[in-house]
């Protein structure tokens, strides 16, 4: 498909790339966007969507993540370029990138996506779109991005379930403790997930307030001594 690409492209540059390609791979993969370009900007608009298709099969029934990867990489670079972007719907390339753990360029789309919804007027963030954008982040230790999303739940006061799993994620053990209590008291049950999560947090905020000075005494200590 590389080579292919190099000989049939418009830039004479890349053509003549197309002998050495065959010699080595790693120039080939490095230039298949370059070449992919000088294709697309010659197709007609039902051979663009008829590629498109192809690559968009490739991203749902592909079980080779470096295929999944450079389909990736291509959007990327379509998404700088005068041409792009490639039309791909950010989810599904979000998706795809989740797949394969490239978790950056799933922030990354995620992102795209909500930016999208918000221009169109479509409201806020949603719980779904609160959970991923957390996940990516704490998959990529990015924690003050986490942390702000977390901040804008509170602010919207959304109903999230696991709105204790993420203040664990951030080491904020008083409010992840909180967090599974009022949920308890929400449902007017003492489920035993919730009492399992609970008892797991509440051992994690003692561990860490015993690595407190004396001194340090917040409403977390009275609430573990009941």
């Amino acid at each position: 498909l590389i080579v292919d690409k190099f000989q049939s492209g418009s830039s004479a540059a890349i053509r003549a790339a197309a002998s050495l390609s065959d010699q080595h791979q790693h120039l080939a993969k490095d230039l298949f966007n370059a070449a992919f370009m000088s294709v697309w900007t010659e197709l007609t608009e039902e051979l663009q969507d008829r590629l498109t298709g192809s690559l968009l099969t490739a991203l749902e029934t592909s079980n080779h993540p470096d295929v999944i990867q450079t389909i990736l990489n291509l959007a990327e670079f379509m998404d700088h370029s005068e041409r792009g972007p490639l039309p791909i719907a950010y989810d599904r390339l979000g998706k795809s990138a989740e797949e394969t753990k490239a978790y950056a360029k799933a922030l990354r789309y995620k992102e795209l996506q909500i930016h999208k919804h918000l221009n169109r007027g479509d409201g806020g963030l949603t719980t779904e779109d609160c959970q991923a954008l957390i996940t990516y982040a704490n998959k990529l230790n990015v924690q003050e991005e986490a942390a702000g999303v977390v901040r804008y739940a509170e602010q919207h006061e959304m109903v999230i379930p696991m709105l204790g799993r993420w203040y664990e994620k951030l080491n904020e053990w008083e409010k992840a403790l909180e967090a599974y209590m009022v949920l308890a008291l929400c449902k007017q049950l003492w489920m035993d997930d919730y009492r399992n999560e609970a008892v797991r947090t509440l051992e994690a905020l003692v561990n860490h307030l015993d690595r407190l000075p004396p001194n340090h005494t917040p409403e977390a200590a009275r609430l573990c001594a009941k």
